[in-house]
């Protein structure tokens, strides 16, 4: 399962033993990801599906990881691309017109009951059919 390491959320960055992590920054912790972790924590606590949402694994090939939390009719499609090149990703998303990524608030078309978008290099999406931009 997706986990934070200690210092993640402040940036910092992990070798081999024995340098595996150094003292938390306080003072000097890498605001944006502050900020990205802190909004993934509130969708947590806002998103039924992923608190107790059935688990299901759409990809893992290459550098793309993609998975679904479903909880009734809740679904959030967490993708990670661990790459540098943009990756293409397609999942059947029936009932559904729109899709919006919750950590950007972009929106993407649903086209006959699927949804097909492309993850950037090295960075995720969190798909959910409620709207938080």
């Amino acid at each position: 399962s997706p986990c934070v390491y200690y210092g993640d959320e402040a940036g910092l960055e992990g070798f081999e033993d024995p340098f595996n992590r150094g003292g938390f920054p306080w003072g000097r912790e890498d605001a944006d990801l502050t900020d990205w972790y802190a909004k993934l924590g509130g969708l947590r606590r806002e998103l039924a599906a992923l608190q107790t949402g059935d688990i299901e694994y759409l990809a893992a090939k290459g550098p793309l990881l993609a998975f679904a939390r479903v909880q009734d009719k809740e679904r959030a499609v967490a993708l990670t691309n661990a790459g540098p090149e943009p990756v293409p990703f397609e999942t059947p998303w029936p009932g559904r017109r729109t899709v919006t990524d919750a950590m950007t608030g972009a929106v993407y078309p649903v086209k006959n009951g699927v949804l097909t978008v492309t993850v950037p290099g090295e960075t995720g999406m969190l798909l959910t059919a409620v709207k938080k931009p």
